[in-house]
């Protein structure tokens, strides 16, 4: 009997296939319902206000706004979701980057976006990460932090400042960390590398 999709089972389809995977590995995934165009949260009293509206639970139940998770010298914040490969890499360094800011007083955050709750917490019963899971199952945080793609990382200094917004690229993230905090370069070095390494 004939297949129903013939071309499925083609090396060219197979080496398509792989390609495109490698592009979203690289890229990103674009958030639906988004367009692709980057935007930045630059305004200084947006970021000072979405610090204070941004309400989100963790897994444990406890919604405190991301003000209330700020450490003396900051605050990292990766946007992900648990579909999109390239926020998966991101999820499973964290691990290996959170404890390096940790010790510069600078916690970490990971924001799930546009996932079930139930979603959520069955991923990450199996992956431990080690930094408070945060979610959002509609679309309000991602459209206040015009998010537009994942993983994104959000960079703030102890006043709330942005220092860094972007991929998961763990040595620009490492570079913005010793500008903020005036330390010399390749004073915080991690261990992995990141979503992108161009």
């Amino acid at each position: 009997m004939a297949s129903r999709w013939p071309l499925c089972n083609t090396p060219q389809i197979v080496l398509l296939a792989g390609a495109a995977a490698l592009a979203v590995l690289a890229a990103g995934c674009v958030v639906f319902g988004t367009d692709r165009k980057e935007a930045q949260v630059v305004n200084r009293s947006e970021l000072t206000q979405l610090l204070d509206t941004t309400r989100l639970p963790d897994l444990d139940g406890a919604v405190k706004p991301l003000r209330g998770r700020m450490g003396p010298a900051g605050l990292m914040v990766v946007f992900v979701d648990t579909t999109c490969p390239s926020a998966a890499v991101a999820i499973n360094d964290i691990p290996s980057i959170a404890p390096v800011l940790a010790k510069r007083k600078i916690p970490s955050v990971l924001v799930n976006l546009n996932d079930a709750k139930w979603v959520v917490e069955q991923v990450y019963a199996v992956r431990k990460v080690g930094v408070p899971i945060l979610y959002d199952t509609g679309k309000a945080t991602q459209t206040a932090w015009h998010i537009t793609s994942v993983p994104t990382v959000v960079l703030l200094d102890s006043d709330g400042a942005l220092r860094y917004r972007g991929r998961a690229v763990w040595a620009d993230v490492g570079a913005a960390a010793e500008k903020s905090l005036k330390l010399a370069a390749g004073s915080v070095a991690f261990a992995a590398k990141g979503t992108e390494f161009g």
